[in-house]
């Protein structure tokens, strides 16, 4: 306390006024009690999340979308989501067989 008093006086300000600490809402999510799900027990991936998750850019899967060989896509409302069936049939496509 007498640290936080000192560097409240250093900074001008009044050391009996409580000073906010970290960021404003820099937990606030993780502590407001939401339930997120990690992304290994989804349904469905956004094009984002896909790309990321499996090592390429965004842009080279619309490519590979644009010439057929993305994986398979599906529409809910204006959004473009990959099952995670999906997602794995692609990944089971793309195996090679070496023997």
């Amino acid at each position: 306390m007498l640290l936080e008093k000192q560097s409240a006086r250093s900074l001008g300000r009044s050391p009996d006024i409580a000073q906010p600490r970290g960021r404003v809402g820099e937990n606030a999510l993780a502590n407001s009690g939401a339930a997120i799900q990690p992304t290994e027990q989804r349904d469905a991936y956004s094009l984002r999340e896909f790309a990321a998750r499996h090592g390429i850019s965004i842009s080279h899967l619309f490519d590979l979308i644009r010439d057929g060989q993305g994986p398979r896509i599906m529409k809910v409302g204006r959004r473009s989501l990959i099952s995670v069936e999906a997602a794995a049939d692609w990944r089971r496509e793309r195996e090679v067989c070496r023997g």
